[in-house]
């Protein structure tokens, strides 16, 4: 009976909606022409269009019409089943009957109890959270255990239609790229032998490598096994001894340069598996295998780091070496060069090396470093003055972990080498216990060692272990920071921007970089790849490219401007808003009130040229640096009540006074803001103005410029919602902050306005947990801003990697479905679910000179590569969308894991290129498409709402309410977040 409810909607579908481009366009804010943003953005959703076709409403579950789709758009594991409206995320049916006026717009956090659909839908559960009991029906429980299973064998990724053929738009051409050839067929064994490695004791883990070499030298010579300097040691061939259920064990000596003695260390080698390398072959041509071979790869990846491991400093698959020029970073940190490489597969395996770059600590001594570390132009550094409490706290953030070589000047005793605990107080006033009695560090100095500090009243370093009776305490002049110690912690805004500035090059010199880290790494003569019989090409390896044509932009008055190298030239805007009631709030910041008078004058003068009708702003408000943040609240309070269009907040460079304005804007009062740094102001011009108002009429609703008809992708032609989500986490060294998931989707029918749904999730979790609900509230979003269903939905997914492409294809692909089945039962659009990768190593370097574009010579913006270096049959690319300001350009790689749109490749290709252009705040096309850039906004405007707060982790439903964006301004100005 469904089958053929599905088969006469396919043809009701045919016979009763084709709509044309020009009517799905014709919105009623398109007609609207210019008017107050915040006017029409009350007025979204609050009726159905004139136009609203005799399909795009949608049905009470479980009946028969215009909401199914035809089973080929259904997921095989999901084809023959029935959502129950318990199970879904979706309203009740008679909510669903009443017209769309009755509705309101939900906002982008959770639903407040008050907007909880009825009891009977099922809310997903945060982990740490008590378990709701919710009613289920048995159809309910059997689809739950069905979703449970979904495996990769249910759900089969897409594959090309030609194998080994990519898209054919775009002028042909030749690049070169990053990847060496890894010729595997002279391999000694196609079979290699994997062996656990326990070591005991399990520190220091530094020396492993030289325990491992000794054990190898005991008792297998004439082998050599490559070691990854943990627990992994694989061999080409059974190892002497050290066959199948054999375990080999013995006690070696190594000597600690460190400590200058020598420690024991029991070796316990066993195998643990027989790894076939032929699998790689196999992943490369099987038409629906999604998961890696990972073991094999792993395999690679541990023989092919074995020649680098031996020289140089290993971070994960990056290795580095002191640099002979110093790159400072700020902060006691500075950057060392290196090189990345990784075993990848394309049409073949290839080894990708790139530069790399990390901050290290500064290998100075620690007096020398604590001008960076605690000095501040508010309290400079002294080292003749005691340090401040907070100074104190700061410095042993900064040391704590790290190791220090302390020694006495002139004298012959070796340095010792102590892990810091903490910074404690000055030697002057710290005492230990000697002989008995007490005694300060400066005086045990003068008297035990015959020292007299330069600087009592420097703090003292807590070093060695924390256990001892009577703990180390050793002066910060006599101490000095190890070189080349691997951490692991978050840059700051200083220091990330002085690395990008150091690892900007152009593809001449990043090229030539990456050939002599070859050459250092000299592959193919190291003892541990030549026992596998693999050599590697010294050679970028050539591949064939396209370079696809820019999109038509269109501004006002029909005006259609082709990007030239990625940019072009801001007209006025396709649909500009005006501004009359709005004020500037100067918050805590030196700059003067007539500088922010000129400001205005230059935000109306630069409007009027964009199309936008700014009158003067009601108030110019000033709070001085002793100023309370209730101040702030209270005078958006008052903006509120007086209805206020925008606050333009004027905030120094402190990402705290940014969080504090959105917190009390969005969360709590509910009013649209625009903040900038002071320093903007310091040195604005008529470009910073045009760049501000590009964010400022998006967030007026307003339209800034589109993709003009004669190049406006086909798939637009019809209802369609672009989605960009992207799952952030913290940094390693941060404690008890959530990982954010952030929704975007696209609600108009240009695809150039979006909305937004964020969750705090556990930290590391890498599925967007409730997104059933948020596909619910999106879908309800975009059918009350069209009065249309999309018809099809693109899921752009950021933040995923390979390994986790199977776990985050069958979870999310089936909360998707949830979503729309729970909205109407048959109501099933075809999904096309892309993942979107940026953190690779792949660059690419042109071969023709009339492909250099720019001064860093970079390949120009449309280049598109989907073959060669891509899977032979699954559907992937890489892309690069934009022209690079500096440095070299990274292209963005696209993997397609669902498609029951069946899109061609050119058709993904072009789609995904063209919505590159797409990004309200600039006019270039940007690295990757808008509704993904959007979502990274979206999570970095999540992070900001619990900034300063403390975070309890095991009730985040509670702290997701707390944080729940104001109604008003999700509804009338839907792109705030921009």
């Amino acid at each position: 009976q469904q089958q053929q409810q599905q088969q006469q909607y396919q043809s009701q579908q045919q016979q009763q909606y084709q709509p044309q481009p020009q009517e799905y366009r014709q919105q009623p804010h398109h007609q609207e022409g210019r008017g107050r943003g915040r006017g029409r953005g009350r007025g979204r959703g609050r009726g159905v269009p004139p136009f609203s076709a005799p399909g795009d409403t949608f049905q009470t579950p479980g009946a028969a019409g215009p909401g199914e789709l035809p089973s080929s758009s259904v997921p095989p594991a999901l084809s023959q089943q029935q959502t129950s409206p318990t199970q879904s995320s979706g309203p009740p049916p008679q909510q669903w009957q009443k017209p769309p006026q009755a509705q309101q717009m939900q906002p982008s956090g959770p639903p407040t109890q008050q907007q909880q659909w009825a009891p009977s839908v099922q809310q997903t559960r945060v982990k740490g959270t008590p378990k709701q009991q919710q009613p289920q029906t048995q159809k309910g429980d059997d689809l739950a255990q069905k979703m449970k299973n979904l495996s990769l064998d249910t759900l089969n990724i897409p594959v090309r239609p030609d194998i080994r053929k990519g898209g054919s738009k775009g002028r042909q051409t030749v690049v070169d790229t990053n990847h060496l050839r890894l010729d595997l067929s002279k391999l000694k064994n196609k079979i290699v032998m994997h062996y656990d490695v326990e070591i005991k004791p399990e520190r220091p883990k530094r020396l492993f490598r030289s325990a491992v070499e000794a054990f190898r030298q005991a008792y297998f010579p004439d082998r050599c096994p490559v070691f990854d300097g943990r627990k992994n040691l694989v061999a080409s061939s059974y190892l002497p001894r050290l066959g199948r259920d054999e375990e080999l064990s013995a006690v070696v000596r190594v000597v600690d340069d460190e400590r200058d003695r020598p420690i024991d260390f029991e070796v316990k080698v066993k195998l643990v598996a027989e790894v076939d390398l032929i699998c790689l072959k196999s992943y490369m041509t099987e038409e629906t295998n999604l998961d890696l071979p990972q073991k094999a790869i792993q395999i690679l990846d541990i023989v092919m780091r074995n020649a680098p491991a031996k020289r140089f400093t290993q971070v994960g698959r990056s290795f580095f070496t002191p640099p002979d020029q110093i790159f400072p970073l700020g902060n006691g940190m500075h950057m060392w060069l290196g090189f990345y490489q990784s075993v990848i597969l394309g049409w073949d395996t290839y080894l990708n090396v790139d530069v790399a770059h990390k901050g290290f600590p500064a290998p100075k001594n620690v007096v020398d470093i604590m001008d960076e570390v605690v000095g501040s132009r508010y309290t400079p550094f002294n080292p003749e003055n005691e340090l401040s409490h907070y100074q104190v706290a700061d410095l042993t953030a900064f040391l704590r972990g790290l190791k220090i070589e302390y020694k006495l000047p002139n004298q012959n005793i070796s340095k010792r080498i102590f892990p810091v605990n903490s910074a404690v107080l000055s030697a002057r006033k710290q005492t230990f216990m000697s002989d008995g009695k007490p005694i300060t560090v400066e005086e045990y100095f003068r008297k035990e060692k015959n020292y007299t500090l330069r600087y009592p009243n420097l703090p003292c370093l807590h070093v060695g272990s924390r256990n001892r009776p009577n703990p180390i305490y050793l002066p910060v002049e006599l101490c000095k920071i190890k070189e080349g110690q691997v951490t692991f912690r978050k840059m700051d805004e200083q220091q990330t921007s002085a690395m990008i500035k150091y690892a900007a090059t152009s593809t001449v010199d990043r090229r030539k970089k990456i050939e002599n880290a070859i050459r250092q790494a000299n592959y193919n003569n190291d003892n541990g790849i030549q026992e596998f019989g693999i050599s590697v090409s010294s050679q970028f390896e050539k591949v064939n490219a396209r370079i696809l044509d820019a999109p038509r932009i269109i501004y006002a008055n029909e005006q259609q401007i082709r990007p030239n190298g990625g940019k072009w030239q801001v007209q006025p805007f396709l649909r500009s808003t005006s501004l009359s009631n709005w004020v500037i709030i100067n918050y805590r910041t030196r700059v003067s009130t007539d500088e922010l008078w000129r400001f205005a004058d230059q935000m109306i003068h630069v409007g009027s040229n964009l199309g936008m009708v700014i009158k003067k702003p009601q108030d110019i408000m000033s709070l001085d640096r002793k100023a309370q943040p209730s101040k702030l609240y209270g005078i958006l309070e008052h903006l509120k009540n007086s209805k206020a269009e925008l606050a333009v907040v004027v905030i120094d460079d402190k990402r705290a006074d940014y969080a504090q304005v959105k917190q009390f804007a969005e969360l709590q009062v509910g009013v649209l803001t625009q903040c900038l740094k002071a320093r903007t102001l310091s040195r604005y011009n008529y470009s910073t103005v045009q760049n501000i108002l590009l964010k400022v009429n998006s967030k007026l609703n307003g339209v800034n410029h589109n993709l003009a008809p004669p190049t406006r992708p086909p798939c637009l032609h019809k209802p369609i919602m672009i989605i960009g989500a992207d799952v952030t986490h913290p940094s390693p060294d941060q404690r008890n902050i959530p990982s954010v998931a952030a929704v975007c989707a696209s609600h108009d029918p240009d695809a150039f306005q979006y909305n937004i749904q964020y969750r705090l999730q556990p930290p590391r979790m890498e599925i967007i947990q409730d997104l059933a609900e948020i596909m619910r509230n999106h879908l309800i979003f975009f059918y009350k801003a069209t009065g249309h269903k999309p018809h099809r939905l693109i899921f752009y997914r950021d933040g995923v990697s390979e390994g986790q492409f199977a776990m985050v294809l069958s979870e999310e692909l089936s909360q998707i479905r949830n979503a729309c089945r729970g909205l109407e039962e048959l109501y099933e659009p075809p999904i096309t679910f892309l993942v979107v990768q940026k953190r690779h190593h792949t660059r690419f370097f042109p071969k023709r000179k009339e492909d250099e574009d720019g001064k860093n010579k970079n390949v120009p913006a449309g280049t598109i590569v989907d073959t060669d270096i891509t899977h032979p049959r699954h559907i992937d690319f890489y892309l690069v969308s934009h022209a690079s300001i500096q440095g070299v350009s990274r292209p963005t790689k696209y993997r397609t894991l669902w498609d029951d749109s069946h899109m061609s490749m050119d058709e993904l290709e072009e789609l995904t290129y063209y919505l590159c252009h797409l990004f309200s705040r600039c006019t270039r096309s940007v690295s990757y498409p808008a509704p993904t850039y959007y979502a990274h906004l979206a999570a970095f405007r999540a992070r900001m709402y619990y900034e300063g707060q403390n975070i309890n982790l095991d009730r985040l439903p509670h702290e997701q309410a707390q944080r729940n964006i104001r109604e008003n301004i999700i509804r009338d100005c839907p792109m705030f977040f921009v």
